[in-house]
């Protein structure tokens, strides 16, 4: 079975402006780590070796639980992790 896993880890944050995210981009042969900062809302990639269709979809999915966990009045989760068939 074929696809690929996205895994990210909050490993630094707490001020309500900064959270940092490292992470992996796995498919059946490769594995790519990663790097984000989320800062007020908006996701930035500090690292990246993936390709670009990758991180953008890792990168749509760290905004999308971050301004749902901000509407919310809490943190961005701590971990996230994806599996998307091929």
């Amino acid at each position: 079975m074929s696809g690929v896993c996205y895994q990210l880890e909050r490993t630094r944050g707490g001020d309500a402006a900064l959270w940092r995210y490292d992470g992996s981009i796995e498919t059946e042969c490769t594995r790519w780590e990663v790097a984000f900062e989320v800062v007020e809302g908006d996701v930035r990639a500090l690292r990246s070796e993936a390709p670009e269709p990758y991180m953008r979809f890792m990168e749509s999915l760290l905004r999308i639980a971050a301004r749902s966990a901000t509407k919310r009045g809490q943190p961005p989760p701590r971990r996230l992790r994806r599996w998307r068939s091929a």
